[in-house]
């Protein structure tokens, strides 16, 4: 992509020399926001990679059948029958789910999210804006992929 796009930009950009009345070359300062323009585009990796939606797992122990509802601020995801599984928003706050089944104690769990390791990276490759939409958007975060919800006779 560099070499097939950036870089004849990049070397268009030699033609366009012009000195200022302090004798900097505004090629450079073109290129430099040429470079940071790119960047930006590259910024948020975490989002683009594994996306702002996360598939999770809900068993409820030692019982199957149970309706559970999981929770967080971007919204509410049912699974009809446990075992099952659902596609949720990531985000920093946890993931409250409630199951429920006849003859069975209403099942609370609450689980956090964890920060993902590509984010740092981010930070780095992408700088403070990459990293504060991964942070926004929730792509930063993960929440376990398996997640078991203890349930007990009424």
């Amino acid at each position: 992509m560099f070499q097939k796009y950036i870089m004849p930009m990049l070397l268009r950009l030699n033609y366009c020399m012009m000195v200022d009345q302090y004798g900097i070359k505004m090629k450079i300062i073109v290129k430099l926001l040429f470079i940071c323009l790119s960047l930006s585009f590259l910024a948020s990796c975490a989002s683009i990679v594994t996306g702002t939606k996360q598939q999770v797992s809900i068993s409820t122990d030692p019982v199957d059948g149970a309706k559970c509802q999981l929770t967080n601020k971007h919204g509410s995801w049912i699974i009809p029958k446990t075992p099952g599984f659902t596609t949720v928003h990531r985000d920093f706050d946890d993931l409250d789910i409630i199951c429920k089944k006849t003859g069975h104690k209403t099942a609370h769990k609450t689980v956090k999210s964890h920060t993902k390791a590509m984010v740092f990276g981010n930070l780095i490759a992408g700088g403070v804006v990459g990293g504060g939409i991964d942070v926004v958007s929730g792509a930063a975060y993960n929440y376990p992929e398996q997640i078991i919800v203890p349930m007990r006779k009424a």
